[in-house]
């Protein structure tokens, strides 16, 4: 009995993306738990409740908007859907309709608007936030006009107390298992949705049209019902936050759902989902919604308020207009990330002298590189992304492999820095052990996973190399599946990519939740950069738990927990020294492992 129950676990515990889901857990708990530090009231039973319960919220729009973010879409509509959910259901309710009718109805009327919205972006080809900002008008209108311009009366005043209670309970103020209804609705809908994304062919094609439109359609896949069907997805998930908002008032409120389009965004974005499509885990986004939550209650705890600018796609230009955005909606503090953002700083950190900027995993600098400078309202934090891949290549040495391969995009410092690392890292497991290992380190001029790139990693394991590791993040997808094509194995970076495939053996990653966290709190105390950190750069590591191996799944086999545990704390101790390089004019010295640069 033991020994099924164990397999059971285990075989759970196994499942696709069940590592991510712990992981997304974990890291906003490490976020209130930092909060605590400050207030000891947030480790208030009641309190955490209360947190998950209104995290619900944002996962639900999140998932709806990581649908049609998939497909290269949007939905600005899906705010002003959850606003027509809570007026419609509520004023029939009012009127005395059967809960369970009004449910219907509302739920009709949205999933009328998800078809309207899909044929308007499929088969009309009408621009995505042309579309949807027409019926958000009209289905806003609808929230207005349900109940002639004005808030509805008391639910309970049409169903009476006894049906009004029982629906509030269900929704949103009843709990099951000591944990509030809303997350449990919330939890089920989103693993529904997981499922249909990640294991059918619908989430096969969402993916693939979301790739390459015009490849998906040479491929059979029916684009104008595929893109229905996300809308339909991003429908359902509007109409259950209405209902939520609707239980927690008892009425219905004209205003329900507004700016949530963007809440959506929020969390698919800050999950890793990418605005142009063809990228991105669902499972990302149960990590986005906890972060942006966290970062919310974080300023609403300390009166801040929070709001998300996203630059339109990747230009300059566009990260430009992002941060002029956010600098001229009133905010004190803008957190930025990413090289793109770090180019356009460099030119507009002096505009707004009263703004101040936490710039993660990059300086401000010119868009050529060649230049960084940073100004009084700056502070900027870089990982040492050099001891998380010292950890990776020590690990897949002691792993028994001893032909590797490094694929990198652009060589940028902190691709450098992974590869580097990872040479150092191998080398000191290869001389330990007494073998002999041979890495192949190719940097490459592209920004984004494809398949010719995955059939050009599929041609290394092909010729006999054990493992890669993808030292550019955003490559990592290609990399992943030609491991799975080709029965390999693969180590990831920047993040933890366990969820996205058993063929994930660790993931070299920046622990970005805790850093921000700290930044903000340092930040909140003071309202201002002080004299250590104004205009100054600071490079965290292991010695305050910035970088690492993911540890959620632990799928090495010779290389222990507890040696991981060992070698990170000596690294932390600084026992264990691990050299940084930024470019590509200098290599680590070796004697147990031959490096290959066929492109340099």
């Amino acid at each position: 009995m033991n020994e099924k129950k164990h397999s059971t676990v285990k075989r759970i515990l196994g499942t696709r993306g069940m590592g991510a889901v712990i992981t997304a857990f974990a890291g906003l708990i490490i976020i209130y738990v930092a909060f605590g530090l400050i207030d000891r009231k947030v480790f208030a039973g009641q309190n955490v409740m209360n947190l998950l319960r209104s995290m619900s919220k944002y996962l639900l729009i999140g998932v709806g908007q990581s649908y049609l973010l998939i497909t290269g879409n949007i939905d600005l509509s899906i705010g002003s859907m959850v606003g027509m959910s809570a007026m419609i259901s509520a004023t029939l309710m009012a009127m005395g309709v059967n809960p369970f009718v009004a449910m219907a109805v509302a739920m009709a009327c949205c999933l009328v608007t998800g078809v309207i919205n899909g044929m308007l972006v499929g088969k009309f080809k009408l621009p995505p936030f042309i579309a949807t900002l027409g019926t958000m008008f009209v289905t806003r209108g609808v929230a207005y006009m349900v109940n002639n311009n004005r808030n509805t009366d008391a639910i309970a005043t049409g169903i009476g107390k006894e049906a009004g209670d029982k629906f509030q309970n269900f929704f949103y103020y009843g709990k099951t298992l000591g944990v509030y209804n809303t997350f449990w609705i919330a939890l089920v809908i989103f693993l529904i949705f997981f499922f249909l994304l990640s294991k059918t062919r619908t989430g096969r094609h969402i993916y693939a049209i979301g790739s390459n439109v015009d490849a998906a359609k040479l491929s059979g896949v029916n684009v104008v019902n595929t893109t229905i069907k996300a809308y339909l997805v991003s429908a359902v998930c509007a109409c259950v936050v209405g209902y939520i908002l609707c239980a927690q008032a008892g009425m219905g409120n004209m205003e329900a759902g507004n700016m949530y389009e963007m809440y959506g965004v929020a969390a698919g974005v800050i999950g890793g989902i990418s605005p142009l499509g063809g990228t991105g885990l669902l499972l990302g986004t149960f990590a986005g919604a906890a972060v942006w939550h966290g970062v919310q209650t974080f300023c609403s705890n300390f009166n801040y308020t929070a709001q998300q600018f996203t630059a339109a796609d990747t230009s300059l230009d566009a990260a430009k207009a992002a941060l002029n955005s956010a600098a001229q909606s009133g905010a004190g503090l803008v957190v930025c990330y990413g090289s793109e953002m770090a180019a356009a700083l460099y030119d507009i950190q002096d505009n707004y002298p009263a703004v101040n900027y936490l710039m993660i995993g990059d300086e401000p600098h010119s868009e050529d590189y060649t230049n960084y400078r940073t100004s009084a309202n700056v502070h900027c934090v870089l990982f040492r992304e050099e001891q998380a891949a010292y950890l990776a290549g020590y690990a897949a040495v002691r792993e028994g492999n001893t032909s590797m391969a490094v694929l990198g995009g652009e060589p940028l410092p902190s691709t450098v820095r992974y590869t580097t690392g990872f040479v150092q890292g191998a080398e000191a497991a290869a001389d330990s052990m007494g073998v002999q290992v041979y890495i192949r380190i190719w940097y490459s001029s592209m920004t984004a996973s494809d398949d010719d790139l995955t059939d050009y990693v599929c041609g290394w394991y092909n010729e006999g190399f054990q493992v890669v590791m993808a030292a550019t993040p955003e490559l990592a997808d290609s990399c992943i599946q030609a491991a799975e094509k080709s029965g390999r194995e693969v180590i990831a970076t920047g993040w933890d990519c366990a969820g996205q495939s058993s063929s994930v053996i660790t993931s070299a990653v920046n622990c970005y939740s805790t850093v921000v966290q700290n930044e903000l709190y340092l930040f909140g105390t003071q309202n201002n950069w002080d004299q250590d950190h104004s205009g100054q750069t600071e490079t965290l590591g292991t010695e305050v738990d910035a970088v690492g191996l993911a540890t959620q799944e632990w799928r090495l086999k010779t290389f222990t927990g507890e040696e991981y545990r060992e070698l990170y704390q000596s690294m932390a101790a600084g026992t264990v020294k691990v050299e940084r390089y930024s470019d590509t004019t200098a290599m680590p010295q070796t004697q147990n492992v031959t490096v290959d640069q066929p492109n340099q």
